[in-house]
């Protein structure tokens, strides 16, 4: 289900959108066990007129700060899909974005549990959900590029309510 409804998203928001934004960036995150570390994300903004759309990103921490967490490997995710608002149009452009986010929490090849009729089981994926909440400013370096610098906050119960911080650069695809 959640196939179908990534694969509508992809394929349908191009064709309603009077313009789209695809943007990769780095940054690192703060709370508890997905703190620190380096994050690259990948991001897309479908906005349906000048003021109203909807997005999405994905964000993965590729190295694992190995004294952070009791010395453990591990790989968090956050995930959100979002209603995006651009207030308004300046040399520095706002955008917020409010909606629904998800942070993984994968072990890595080394984390393991010994047991008596397996040498090694892989501990299971941990998942979270929360309200995303996210703080945007792009301003465009020419004709279609941008960059983007991106704070997002990920808030509800029994999570240790995560940060991320990011620079993005990207492209926009339709009217600016």
């Amino acid at each position: 289900m959640k196939r179908l409804v990534l694969v509508l998203f992809l394929g349908l928001v191009p064709l309603i959108g009077q313009s789209v934004d695809a943007a990769i960036g780095i940054g690192t995150a703060a709370a508890g066990h997905v703190s620190g570390g380096f994050w690259p994300s990948f991001a897309a903004t479908a906005m349906f007129n000048q003021h109203v759309g909807v997005a999405g990103e994905l964000a993965l921490r590729t190295s694992s700060p190995r004294n952070a967490y009791y010395a453990l490997d591990y790989r968090p995710k956050m995930m959100d899909v979002n209603l995006a608002l651009r207030p308004t149009r300046h040399e520095w452009t706002p955008e917020l974005q409010a909606g629904y986010g998800v942070v993984m929490v994968e072990p890595g090849n080394d984390l393991c549990v010994e047991s008596p009729s397996f040498p090694c089981t892989r501990l299971p994926t941990e998942r979270k959900s929360a309200a995303h909440l996210g703080v945007l400013a792009k301003t465009y370096l020419n004709h279609g590029a941008f960059l983007r610098l991106e704070f997002h906050q990920l808030i509800g119960k029994n999570i240790d309510h995560p940060s991320r911080f990011a620079i993005s650069m990207g492209y926009t695809f339709g009217r600016k």
